[in-house]
């Protein structure tokens, strides 16, 4: 019987010896990351090429017990699940007859037990510090339990490193494994945003999937603009045809919406679904199949302050309106327009008016316009409107309005008259 492994990143570079393994080198990593495992399987004779850099593993996690192994530069993590009890028999050698050494450690009841445990790994079931350039491991497997195997390139050196079956009696589980990350580029949105959600699909698995296919159908709340994809992708279901995906193969969809009017401070959650495959999965990795939005609240509280010089007068009389225009937040506000046109009786002073650097005021519509000036929260601007009285015997009433902001104000409706 043969295996495959393949090298994630891990803290132990160990040259792994299950001779019955595809391996994939990676970078350095640690036994307590999922992530960082490769998973072996008994099968074919795998050849990979060994690590030549890493710290020791014993560095990245010291709480293990390393056995025989005195020192474990340029580690790799691997493991493996049993699908029966019986023996397993692993061989090693290379090509280059570098010296490789390794420990095996086991049973655990999952992955998720075995990346707890770490740290904390006690006297390894098998391991090999000899000079010699081959090893073999003989364990006893228990059906559904996990092992975790770590191989170390003690030469440093450039060699390739092959694993093959002594002739083990237990089989080990050779299902793929389809992993589904989702994710979302911007958590906290505002209305009309452009959010990019991503899913990628990789088999962690040590055999090939087939008609492979999932559903992300957008959720209420958001719009979908456009989308790129490895395979096909139907919008209107959300159904992402895959295809096969080869062992160590990623896929991804990139779905790009916006986010609608009327959803500020609402969470949107955008969830995969019914994961189909050909074979049975053998799902010892965990999937993150959600993805969540905060829409923020995009709420700039203005309020108008009015005071008048005096309030009473007589004909002739110069008269100072001022505004006191005041951003209670929580947002910066922008795109502010007030307005505030002069009742018949009142005649335009420009000369003792004071109109704010950066704004300007039109008599005639009575539009003050704040341009590109913005209001920082808790921040304030004042306009002096002077103006001539030109009529007597009558009250004269003069309003303001906030007409045009670019936020919302949540407890008023710009230029609604009121």
């Amino acid at each position: 019987m043969s295996a495959q492994i393949r090298i994630s990143n891990i803290n132990f570079l160990l040259v792994l010896i299950l001779s019955f393994f595809s391996l994939k080198s990676h970078g350095q990593a640690s036994c307590k990351n999922a992530a960082d495992y490769t998973t072996v399987c008994i099968g074919t004779n795998q050849t990979f090429a060994a690590s030549t850099t890493g710290v020791n593993a014993s560095t990245t996690n010291p709480g293990n017990n390393y056995g025989c192994l005195r020192s474990s530069p340029n580690p790799a993590w691997f493991y493996f699940k049993a699908s029966s009890n019986g023996s397993l028999k692993i061989n090693q050698s290379n090509s280059a007859n570098r010296d490789v050494d390794g420990a095996l450690w086991g049973p655990f009841d999952s992955l998720a037990d075995m990346t707890a445990s770490c740290n904390a790994f006690g006297v390894p079931l098998a391991c090999d510090y000899a000079s010699a350039s081959t090893f073999s491991f003989n364990i006893t497997a228990q059906k559904d339990k996990y092992y975790a195997l770590l191989v170390a390139n003690y030469s440093g050196r450039a060699t390739n490193i092959t694993l093959s079956d002594g002739g083990s009696t237990a089989t080990t589980d050779c299902s793929p494994d389809i992993v589904v990350e989702k994710k979302v580029n911007n958590t906290t949105p505002e209305e009309n945003d452009t959010v990019n959600w991503t899913v990628s699909v990789e088999n962690k698995g040590v055999t090939n999937a087939t008609n492979v296919k999932l559903t992300d159908l957008l959720p209420a709340g958001v719009s979908y603009v456009s989308h790129t994809v490895n395979g096909t992708y139907v919008p209107s279901s959300g159904l992402w045809t895959i295809g096969s995906l080869s062992v160590g193969q990623v896929k991804t969809l990139n779905i790009v919406s916006t986010v609608d009017s009327g959803t500020q401070g609402k969470s949107i959650i955008n969830q995969v679904k019914d994961v189909l495959l050909d074979q049975v999965e053998s799902n010892s990795f965990p999937d993150n199949l959600t993805a969540t939005i905060n829409v923020e609240t995009n709420f700039a509280d203005l309020s108008i302050k009015k005071t008048i010089g005096k309030a009473i007068v007589k004909k002739g009389d110069q008269v100072v309106f001022t505004l006191l225009l005041k951003n209670n937040g929580p947002r910066i506000a922008s795109n502010i327009k007030v307005k505030d046109v002069l009742p018949s009786g009142l005649t335009y002073n420009p000369s003792g008016s004071i109109i704010p650097a950066g704004t300007t005021y039109n008599q005639i519509t009575g539009i003050w316009d704040l341009l590109t000036t913005t209001l920082a929260v808790g921040g304030s601007i004042e306009l002096k409107i002077a103006v001539k009285v030109i009529n007597t015997g009558a009250i004269i009433t003069n309003a303001s309005e906030v007409i045009n902001l670019s936020e919302t104000d949540p407890d008023s409706v710009p230029n609604n008259g009121n």
